[in-house]
């Protein structure tokens, strides 16, 4: 397994706290530990909460002492026995160790499912991971694509579309 990275603070349903062991641990894993990119927290001892990162901060801005990180995040989803599965009932409680994920835990959350099986692009924070989205539930329901002059609105309708009916890039 993969190097504890810090232990639970707090847990509600919308907010994983973390504090990182210390800050070498932080800089060691900096590629990591960005917004927007997952975690996993132990909820157990085989299962994991599936977090994305929302924020870092510092808690002790004394450079002769040891900086105190946080990472506040957010749980998706959970591991369980291998698998992943989108929410989840159980929440990692305080002293939990948190983890990086792996690639292939990446791979795991982002697979194809009969559910999620509409390409929609592909994961920032690893270009070589497909996101699927289940296409009864996108299409089934009412769609918004919104941002600013240039932003590349048209262009996202456009490529939706030819996804849709076949159309290859060419």
């Amino acid at each position: 397994m993969s190097n504890i990275i810090g232990k639970v603070l707090s847990s509600s349903p919308s907010s994983v706290i973390i504090e990182m062991d210390t800050l070498s641990t932080f800089e060691q894993n900096k590629g990591q530990l960005q917004v927007g990119k997952h975690i996993k927290v132990a909820e157990g001892n085989h299962n994991f909460a599936v977090c994305v990162i929302n924020n870092l901060r510092v808690i002790n801005y004394d450079v002769s002492l040891d900086l105190k990180l946080i990472i506040e995040s957010q749980p998706i989803g959970s591991l369980l026995d291998g698998e992943f599965r989108r929410g989840g009932n159980n929440l990692p409680v305080p002293t939990e160790p948190a983890y990086i994920l792996t690639t292939g835990e990446l791979d795991q959350i982002f697979k194809t499912t009969n559910d999620y099986d509409f390409p929609i692009g592909y994961l920032a924070q690893n270009k070589n991971i497909e996101v699927k989205i289940s296409g009864d539930k996108f299409f089934g329901k009412h769609v918004a694509i919104v941002g600013s002059t240039g932003s590349g609105k048209s262009c996202t309708v456009a490529k939706v579309l030819q996804s849709v009916v076949g159309i290859q890039d060419g």
